[in-house]
């Protein structure tokens, strides 16, 4: 289990983005997930032992947030439609490149 403080690298550069946390859980076991959820509750466990939580009207995957790079690989295999949205294989290096100074 890691917690951070304000102090480091990876808080310093997610406030770059308007994130301001007090602390940071990372690499966290699931069962002290589920605890954590439960004492903030943010969710509850069921009688069968897993995790429920309520999201409200934000529920499933967004399939508008989703891309895939169009490259020699994909370019005839994939069915390009609205939920199947091309991004540059320059754009999708830039994205990645800005992530792992991140991470």
């Amino acid at each position: 289990m890691s917690e951070f403080s304000s102090s480091n690298k990876f808080t310093s550069q997610i406030t770059e983005f308007g994130i301001n946390p007090s602390k940071i859980h990372r690499n966290l076991p699931v069962e002290k997930l589920v605890e954590i959820s439960v004492q903030k509750n943010e969710g509850m466990v069921t009688s069968t032992g897993s995790l429920s939580v309520k999201t409200g009207k934000f529920t499933g995957r967004s399939p508008d947030d989703r891309f895939i790079v169009f490259d020699d690989l994909t370019h005839d295999k994939v069915h390009w439609a609205k939920v199947n949205k091309q991004i540059p294989t320059e754009t999708f290096e830039k994205l990645s490149q800005k992530n792992e100074k991140i991470c």
